[in-house]
């Protein structure tokens, strides 16, 4: 498939996997014909990331959480050297501390937005935190929890509000 198959999109831009496979299988008449630019924006509305105004990012997508810290936060802390993580069955109350991150400059707390219950942790931190440093809004993931209250997310921004909280 060239670029030039792909109508409405400059070369360059990027595709999910998905979207790709639901572009072929639909010139492959496996699928009924697709509006793509709707498809993803449907795909991308699935589970979007949301940030705090103390640099953590959250990804909630089937009634779990994952809690990590943003790229600016990792540019400030430097070179991550420890994550001390919570215990799988912890719990926590908004706006507690629930796992801290230790670099050679300073240490950073990570608090939660809202109530809830830790379900995993990312125990790759334990051997490498620089994973951090390295993937901070993906492999560098710090803890999956499920909420325990129905918060109040409104106050999280989105990834354009956010981008214009860190220009100010």
């Amino acid at each position: 498939m060239t670029w030039r198959n792909i109508q409405g999109f400059r070369k360059g831009t990027f595709l999910s996997p998905l979207t790709l496979h639901l572009m072929l299988l639909s010139r492959l008449s496996l699928l009924p014909s697709l509006s793509l630019k709707a498809s993803s924006v449907f795909v991308r509305s699935l589970a979007t990331k949301r940030y705090t105004a103390s640099h953590e990012w959250l990804l909630e997508d089937n009634g779990i959480a994952t809690i990590g810290i943003t790229n600016h936060a990792q540019e400030e802390l430097g070179d991550i050297v420890y994550v001390d993580l919570p215990s799988v069955g912890d719990s926590f109350d908004q706006a507690d501390t629930i796992a801290s991150v230790e670099s050679v400059k300073t240490t950073g707390d990570i608090t939660i937005p809202v109530a809830c219950e830790v379900a995993e942790v990312n125990e790759a931190l334990q051997e490498n935190p620089l994973l951090v440093n390295q993937s901070p809004e993906d492999e560098g993931w710090i803890v999956k929890v499920k909420f325990t209250s129905e918060g109040d997310l409104g106050d999280l921004m989105d990834e354009t509000s956010y981008k214009k909280f860190l220009a100010q």
